[in-house]
């Protein structure tokens, strides 16, 4: 299947509300109960972005599937800095390079805004495939946190200088 990648614009309406409730099932399948963020508070704030994987068709009703494939969730802060606060991916279309293909749209993105930039981010020490990604990506082991997610469940802290 083949598929598109696009920056979500805040708007209201029945597309606006879907695409939440598909972002809203996508965080709860990927990510334990404790992880799982309010999708539609974060992305009404002004300083959050949103990418979305879509299927590139129409599929034939009855067929449907996940309206949402993908997503990575940025939280922008002052001078240059973000974060990618989610990076999640529908369990069926991981090890497919979704997770990046948006990583190279946001960061194709953020070096369009010029000048020095840095992004950064948390990931589970347990998560491997993520970690590989974010490496392949040039981000780097900053920091190791103990009992970040919780009782033995430590984080690297990661970041990539632009």
């Amino acid at each position: 299947m083949a598929w598109i990648v696009e920056k979500l614009q805040r708007k209201k309406g029945d597309c606006w509300s879907t695409t939440i409730e598909a972002l809203e099932t996508l965080e709860r399948r990927t990510f334990p109960k404790s992880e799982c963020m309010d999708v539609r508070a974060e992305l009404s704030k002004s300083s959050t972005m949103c990418w979305v994987v879509r299927p590139a068709q129409t599929i034939p009703k009855g067929h449907e599937g996940p309206s949402v494939l993908g997503t990575i969730i940025i939280q922008v802060a002052r001078g240059g800095r973000y974060r990618i606060h989610k990076l999640s991916v529908a369990e069926r279309w991981r090890g497919q390079g979704m997770g990046g293909v948006l990583i190279d749209h946001f960061l194709s993105w953020m070096r369009e805004q010029g000048e020095d930039r840095e992004c950064d981010l948390f990931v589970d020490t347990a998560r491997q495939p993520a970690i590989s990604l974010y490496t392949k990506y040039q981000f780097t082991r900053v920091r190791h946190i103990s009992n970040y997610y919780g009782t033995d469940r430590d984080a690297w802290y990661m970041q990539l200088l632009l």
